[in-house]
């Protein structure tokens, strides 16, 4: 048996087996062929999503004598649809997130926010490098859900 008669005897057992076992629509232009099954399913109405934004900075390296001032602070904030929340520390976060992180990392107060509802949907980081003088990260948390209704 040649590849083209091969092909042939596998494409029409495919169209046997899609009939057989209830395949996909058939569509004649725009228009459903007669005694083609259709999608009885409702539609649904797409998920509104709520935003929010766990910020933090820091400065990694920082030389007073090159720039003469003293190391700024690290800096966390939180933006959530409805506020925005200032702390030099993850764990200053305790009166928004309602409780005490167990451990000052970023992970225990994503874990925090998830019991929330917000989960990650993204991260980006970005480090600022002045060879000699100081280098500056920012670290940002993109979080999503569900709108509430």
């Amino acid at each position: 048996m040649n590849k083209t008669a091969l092909c042939l005897v596998t494409a029409c057992g495919l169209v046997v087996s899609a009939a057989v076992w209830g395949g996909p629509v058939v569509r004649v232009g725009n228009k459903v062929a007669e005694g083609a099954a259709t999608d009885a399913q409702p539609k649904s109405e797409p998920v509104k999503w709520e935003y929010a934004e766990l910020r933090r900075t820091s400065h990694l390296y920082w030389n007073v004598a090159t720039t003469g001032e003293a190391q700024p602070d690290p800096e966390i904030i939180l933006h959530l649809p409805d506020k925005t929340h200032k702390s030099d520390t993850l764990a200053g976060l305790t009166g928004p997130l309602g409780q005490k992180p167990k451990q000052e990392t970023a992970a225990e107060v994503l874990s925090i926010l998830g019991q929330d509802g917000w989960e990650p949907v993204g991260l980006a980081a970005t480090e600022w490098v002045n060879p000699g003088r100081w280098i500056k990260r920012v670290e940002v948390w993109g979080l999503k859900r569900p709108a509430k209704r």
